[in-house]
């Protein structure tokens, strides 16, 4: 999905920043462009960039690059310079405030009293070196790498700071710090340690003192949830599966704060100490990632893809869409990414790859024609996806996982690693989802056998028959849904 995108030297409000661009990440709409000054970003291509650079009317020009060579050569051709490397490349766009270059475009985000925001996925906020990690809220308190915390960008996330539990730590010396409440939130991995800290003020933070994970106020003592919970959760380790979404809701009473970790709010009670829950705490005009400020003890075992802060509560609805990217729909573990109502003549166009069926109203998943399964990769859970597939009028649901992404399969069809769970219909070779783009009448099917020119089980079809239905099980339907386990 495109982001909008806006050149201005003084501010905006709801959107993130990067020099003098402005950048909507989905939570308030920006457009018509006549009204709002936004322009439709263009999404930068796998393994290539977006660049943009502003002009003086018409929005900024925006050039796409393919691949690390385009970007140098484009650069070289902007700046009057002769790099040789991308991490060239990285730092000179950083230094500018008219000109911005993306690998990936910024993750979405709730913007209202947002008042910090790393996002070390995308270049805007770190250029894959040096020791600033800037801050894409309008406040600009930029953290400091202390002691060499290393970048990488393996697995899940395309980028991610690696704190080695020795010394390594962020600092923020400056930020708004006015506030009795604020959230905490982090896309985070804890490799591993049993008194590491995610992040602290003065003599308030979140320690892990024995496995277990909660608020500490200096006390020796732990108000939070227990280490057979942290276990339950597979909070530690090192896996893709050991990455989790943190929110930590401190106040100015520790009796008030709140945990929730993969959108479920945690039940929280004092586990290691006496936590005093009514006295009065307040938040210190700088804090630290890693550890926290009272010295560089108690340092982080883990890696930090995301932290925002939030001078604020967020409600269930706005940490779903954090977590998820857009509103969606969650029924317990699962969330839905695919909806075809075609009783209105609704269809799916096969054209751009299928780029329609691949993202469609994100953000409105009762439309007839919703679909998110671009990102169906980030759903992946101890190596394999588990979807279920359901026909609202026909009464019929089957939950099965399988190990590869149809999505993202090259088209030449199969499944792999396909195990049943609760299947209410076999019938007409089903066995999973397969993309087969020889059989081009829909974008994913469920036919795997023995007939690969037969579709039904339909997911993002075009139009068919009489104009209202597509291939379900086996009778022509007019819905469908697709769902993905998600924790």
């Amino acid at each position: 999905m495109s982001i909008p995108i806006k050149y201005n030297s003084s501010t905006e409000t709801d959107a993130l920043n990067a020099g003098n661009f402005w950048i909507g990440t989905g939570d308030v709409d920006k457009g018509p462009t006549s009204t709002t000054g936004y322009y439709n970003g263009i999404t930068p291509p796998p393994n290539g960039y977006t660049i943009y650079v502003h002009k003086l009317s018409q929005g900024p020009s925006i050039r796409i690059a393919s691949d690390d060579s385009e970007l140098i050569e484009i650069t070289n051709h902007i700046a009057g310079t002769s790099y040789t490397t991308i991490i060239e490349c990285f730092n000179y766009f950083e230094g500018q405030s008219d000109k911005m270059v993306m690998g990936h475009s910024p993750n979405t985000c709730i913007t209202d009293d947002l008042v910090i925001n790393f996002d070390a996925t995308t270049l805007i906020s770190y250029p894959q070196n040096g020791n600033k990690w800037y801050d894409l809220s309008e406040n600009r308190s930029d953290g400091n790498l202390i002691n060499t915390p290393t970048f990488n960008s393996d697995g899940r996330f395309p980028g991610y700071i690696n704190l080695d539990g020795v010394d390594d730590y962020i600092d923020i010396s400056s930020w708004d710090n006015s506030n009795t409440t604020y959230v905490v939130e982090m896309w985070a991995r804890w490799r591993a340690g049993n008194s590491d800290m995610f992040m602290g003020f003065t003599t308030y933070d979140i320690w892990t003192s024995g496995g277990n994970l909660g608020f500490n106020t200096g006390a020796g003592d732990v108000y939070g949830i227990p280490s057979t919970q942290v276990s339950n959760l597979g909070l530690v380790g090192t896996s893709e599966d050991n990455w989790h979404h943190y929110i930590f809701q401190f106040t100015s009473q520790v009796g008030y704060n709140k945990i929730y970790i993969d959108t479920v709010e945690q039940t929280l009670s004092k586990q290691v100490g006496n936590t005093n829950l009514t006295s009065n705490r307040s938040f210190a005009s700088s804090f630290r990632i890693g550890t926290w400020n009272n010295s560089n003890g108690y340092n982080f075992n883990g890696d930090v893809a995301i932290f925002r802060m939030y001078k604020k509560s967020l409600t269930q609805k706005e940490i779903n869409f954090n977590y998820f990217g857009s509103n969606v729909e969650v029924d317990g573990d699962y969330v839905k990414i695919f909806r075809q109502y075609s009783g209105d003549g609704d269809f799916f166009s096969s054209n751009d790859g299928w780029s329609e069926a691949q993202n469609s109203n994100e953000g409105n998943p009762s439309a007839n024609k919703y679909s998110i399964l671009d990102t169906l990769e980030k759903y992946k859970r101890d190596g394999k996806f588990t979807l279920k597939i359901n026909y609202p009028t026909l009464n019929i649901t089957n939950i099965w996982s399988q190990t590869n992404n149809p999505v993202t399969d090259n088209g030449s069809g199969g499944v792999t690693g396909y195990t049943a769970i609760s299947i209410d219909t076999t019938s007409n070779g089903w066995g999973g989802l397969e993309r087969r783009d020889s059989q081009n009448s829909t974008f994913l099917d469920g036919t795997i056998s023995p007939a690969p020119s037969n579709w039904y089980y339909a997911i993002g079809s075009k139009s068919w028959q009489s104009g209202t239905t597509f291939p379900g099980p086996s009778s022509a339907v007019n819905e469908v849904e697709l769902w993905v386990k998600f924790k």
